[in-house]
């Protein structure tokens, strides 16, 4: 629902143009999400002796491509809104094929020797779920080109009650109707503490890899860290339920779990640094403050 609503609002034509003028910025955004990401990944997990669940936990999160999130948090910072939206639409259009084949590669080489090796990524799976939020985007763009006014507002309306009803009704079916699940997030038995050093220690080297190749300008700056840095949870999970189904019921729900944690960190890390931004850029924090106008007329 958010990709099509993302779609509907979007600017084809400045999209175009940014296309044209910042292939070179899109290229690195592009090799942060499929290049450094799976290689801080596969670095975190070997450094902190990852069991095999949440290392694929972490590798999953490495190769997920940015959506709409990335251009909410641009936004909001005032960094490059129509760079953060061009670079997510490229990289989400070409995930389908770069998410299975580096998955594919990251187990081979570091998991060879574990009992993950058995597992066959589902190539056709994957792809088709990566197509179908593809599609998604697409359809708004439709809706954007072949349908009225009137009839897109009345649309775009219903998407959003649709998909904040959505998320509510997830939050409840979670933490009342998935009691293993919640217990796998917050703790995960012995070793538990590897959820969070691995979710941490996989943002600060990969925050260090997204500030190192962003440019000078600041808007850019900050449209390719948080491009870089902003993956959308859902196509994880989504990804995860069929890559992962061949694990043993114990070892599934880690690393359900793992990628759940990994989500609630990244906002809890995130929104002060947005916060700060958000100020340091615009100067104020939430809202800006309005103007007063004195006796003469002045403001």
């Amino acid at each position: 629902m958010m990709l099509t609503l993302m779609g509907i609002k979007m600017d084809t034509e400045a999209l175009k143009q940014t296309v044209i003028r910042s292939k070179c910025k899109i290229a690195n955004i592009w090799c942060l999400h499929y290049v450094a990401a799976p290689l801080c990944a596969v670095g975190t997990s070997k450094l902190l002796n990852l069991d095999s669940p949440r290392a694929l936990a972490l590798y999953l999160v490495s190769i997920t491509p940015p959506t709409v999130a990335a251009s909410v948090v641009t936004f909001a910072v005032g960094g490059n809104v129509e760079l953060a939206t061009a670079s997510s639409i490229i990289t989400l259009m070409t995930s389908f094929v770069s998410m299975p084949l580096i998955f594919s590669w990251m187990i081979e080489v570091s998991l060879k020797t574990s009992e993950v090796k058995s597992i066959e990524v589902p190539y056709i799976q994957m792809c088709g779920i990566l197509l179908f939020f593809v599609l998604c985007k697409g359809g708004g763009v439709l809706i954007q080109k072949k349908v009225g006014e009137t009839r897109r507002l009345c649309i775009t309306k219903g998407l959003k009650y649709s998909a904040i009803t959505t998320m509510i009704g997830a939050i409840f079916v979670y933490f009342i109707k998935c009691g293993t699940l919640v217990k796998a997030t917050f703790y995960g038995g012995r070793s538990w503490g590897k959820h969070y050093m691995g979710c941490v220690v996989f943002m600060f080297l990969y925050t260090l890899c997204c500030a190192a190749v962003s440019w000078r300008d600041v808007q850019d700056r900050d449209a390719i860290i948080i491009t870089g840095l902003r993956k959308n949870p859902g196509i994880t999970l989504s990804v995860a339920a069929m890559s992962l189904s061949r694990l043993e019921e114990d070892e599934y729900t880690t690393a359900m779990g793992m990628l759940l944690a990994y989500g609630m960190i990244l906002d809890w890390c995130g929104i002060p640094v947005i916060i700060s931004l958000r100020r340091l850029r615009k100067g104020y924090y939430c809202w800006k403050k309005k103007e007063e106008v004195i006796e003469d007329g002045r403001v």
